[in-house]
């Protein structure tokens, strides 16, 4: 039989592994663990930054590719040193490094997989790679040298194992003439981009040894609000305040930011005790605390809860601090943020008028800053949510301009979840099912404490008439989410999920649900449709009296992308309840 030929294409190949992890392993292997946990966490957040994705990940080694080899560098510079920054403070038998080497090459494509010589040479390049170090090959060299900010060392042409020819292989010199300590990625360039800092949380057991609790709830509460658009202080920064407290506002001189997260954790037998604050610098003003009480029995579960539990709270609560702030800013001193926050503001109110002005806001926001990826990121999601609700004039058009601005939003910051987010929802509404799963899955990765991207891939299903797979979801979703906005959108999604079951009397109780917490023509018309469908036809015609987008020919193309039976039974409920042709 001919053998079957595998897809081939020309990647940026990272190979990293840990140095000395046999020896750690040896000395401590839970400490080693969590270390190498934490630790990997940087570097795949930076993987997903920088565009590219991991292939593979097992024991201490890790494999990435990246469509670029620029991206492929940037990443692995912005890692070591904020793997550097967290070794800083550790004492020296909890420091834990990687070597990475990068290799521009060809790669044998196997599904999810990639092998080849390629991947052969850039594991071979990171066997060379000081501790804490990144090297790459010549072809890697030919295509960055000269970029700002990077500079390297020539190591010479160096005789491979199981390579035929020698390579060119440079060092990057991270520490020396690199300028500017990046500390984790700004998600959003705007320039007035609030900053946050988390402080080390304060062991308050009298037992040192239960100091890498507190510091592990920290330091993944770094990595973790990345995610969110916030200019994030640096490790090394936050944690030189550890054996001293000074006044908030020499704290928000010192790091210049305008939040600050601080905690406390304490353990007494088997019990722990932690609490958790947020504090508004520029105000003194403390904007949310909670304090939890849990069972010691697994310390590594309890963090990865609380660090879940304070991200989704802090996260919600800037939000709406941020959004208050730009709301009480004069239009004229409003820079490209303050504008984003106030389309965000409007986008959760679901009118028509605040529709037009949440977008007016966005775009205003791309003027001041057009590389500000949340932005984008907001004027794709209000353009789906006017198409949802049958308010642009050309629905065709608004859905490929929604698309193109979720692409531009992913393509200026891989790792903010928002944009993978509207751009699944604008996929799947250009009717790029593939597209959309990819997105929504992605975002879920980058940020699995969220609920909205759960959430939309519940939606997702619903529309698709999967709605066995849809209704656990979504039933989580309203039943654990504590975002208002979400959970409501769930309502919506239940009712969808249940009609296209057939169960028209549970779909009933979840649409009213979703229209008393907000009447919008989306809502109105499914209750309509619902009730008719039940005989309830006088009720029904209530709802329609402003015809507008309960015509038949208006309502047929915004839901043309859904499953052909849920569509069906929408329109005959319509027709029922006495939506005009």
């Amino acid at each position: 039989m001919p053998r079957e030929e595998l897809p081939r294409r020309l990647a940026a190949i990272l190979s990293a592994d840990v140095v000395g992890h046999t020896r750690l392993m040896a000395a401590d292997e839970v400490a080693t663990l969590h270390l190498l946990r934490s630790h990997r966490e940087v570097l795949e957040q930076a993987i997903a930054r920088n565009g590219g994705r991991v292939v593979d990940a097992v024991g201490d080694n890790l494999l990435a590719e990246f469509p670029s080899a620029v991206r492929a560098v940037e990443c692995a510079v912005q890692a070591q040193r904020e793997v550097a920054a967290r070794n800083a403070d550790a004492p020296a038998e909890r420091r834990l490094a990687f070597r990475i080497g990068i290799h521009v090459g060809d790669v044998i494509v196997d599904g999810e997989r990639i092998a080849g010589v390629g991947v052969n040479t850039a594991a071979r390049i990171q066997s060379l790679a000081d501790a804490g170090g990144v090297a790459v090959s010549g072809a890697v060299f030919e295509q960055v040298s000269g970029k700002p900010g990077l500079a390297f060392e020539s190591l010479g042409e160096k005789s491979l194992k199981n390579l035929d020819r020698p390579v060119l292989v440079y060092r990057v010199q991270i520490g020396e003439r690199v300028s500017a300590e990046p500390g984790p990625a700004v998600l959003s360039p705007g320039a007035e981009t609030p900053g946050i800092a988390v402080l080390p949380f304060e062991n308050l057991s009298g037992d040192p040894e239960q100091q890498y609790l507190a510091d592990g709830i920290a330091d993944d509460l770094i990595n973790h609000l990345a995610r969110w658009a916030l200019r994030v202080a640096a490790r090394a920064a936050s944690f030189a305040f550890r054996d001293r407290r000074p006044a908030l506002r020499e704290i928000e001189r010192e790091l210049h930011v305008r939040y600050l997260v601080d905690g406390t954790v304490r353990r007494s037998g088997a019990g722990l005790r932690i609490t958790a604050n947020l504090v508004d610098l520029s105000t003194g003003t403390t904007l949310w605390s909670r304090q939890w009480n849990r069972t010691a029995s697994d310390p590594f579960a309890v963090e990865d809860e609380m660090v879940f539990a304070i991200e989704r709270a802090i996260g919600m609560r800037i939000s709406r601090n941020e959004e208050d702030r730009a709301l009480r800013t004069p239009l004229a001193s409003l820079g490209a943020w303050e504008y984003a926050a106030r389309a965000s503001w409007h986008a959760a109110r679901y009118t028509l008028e605040d529709w037009r002005l949440g977008l007016a806001a966005a775009k205003h926001a791309l003027e001041l800053d057009p590389r500000f990826a949340w932005a984008h990121a907001l004027v794709a999601a209000l353009l789906v949510d006017g198409v949802a609700s049958g308010w642009p004039r050309d629905p065709d058009a608004t859905r490929a301009e929604a698309l193109e601005a979720a692409r531009t939003a992913v393509a200026l910051d891989p790792g903010l979840p928002i944009g993978h987010e509207v751009l699944a929802m604008a996929a799947f509404l250009a009717g790029d099912s593939r597209t959309a799963l990819a997105s929504i899955e992605r975002a879920i990765a980058i940020a699995p404490s969220w609920i909205a991207p759960r959430g939309i891939l519940g939606w997702m299903l619903a529309l698709s008439g999967k709605h066995e797979e849809a209704i656990p979801i979504l039933e989580e979703l309203v039943r654990t989410g504590t975002e208002e906005r979400v959970v409501a959108g769930g309502y919506v999604s239940l009712a969808l999920a249940q009609f296209t079951a057939g169960r028209s009397e549970v779909a009933l109780a979840w649409a009213e649900r979703a229209y008393s917490d907000r009447d919008d023509p989306l809502r109105r018309g499914l209750l309509a449709a619902i009730l008719a469908t039940l005989g309830r036809a006088d009720e029904a015609k209530k709802l329609l009296v402003p015809a507008g987008i309960y015509r038949i020919r208006n309502v047929a193309p915004i839901i043309a992308h859904m499953d052909r039976g849920l569509v069906t039974r929408l329109l005959d409920g319509l027709r029922a309840a006495g939506a005009e042709e």
